[in-house]
């Protein structure tokens, strides 16, 4: 399976689900746990999902515009 960036083309909603994550799993997560709604482009292919990201990997694709996947 090839890695592929996927270009950030709009951020409509972010979401910590850090408890949820808490109290499904039993755990404390190492970081917060981030529930993203957002408009990506991979190789032409505009996409609008929901994606969860760690906040560490949510900052750093936003400061870079995109992420891999």
């Amino acid at each position: 399976m090839n890695v592929l960036e996927h270009f950030i083309k709009e951020i409509h909603s972010v979401r910590d689900i850090t408890e949820e994550f808490k109290q499904h799993s039993g755990r404390e997560p190492a970081e917060p746990l981030l529930q993203v709604d957002l408009t990506y482009d991979c190789y032409g292919i505009i996409t609008r999902e929901t994606k969860t990201f760690w906040k560490s990997d949510f900052e750093r694709a936003k400061k870079e515009g995109y992420f891999m996947a």
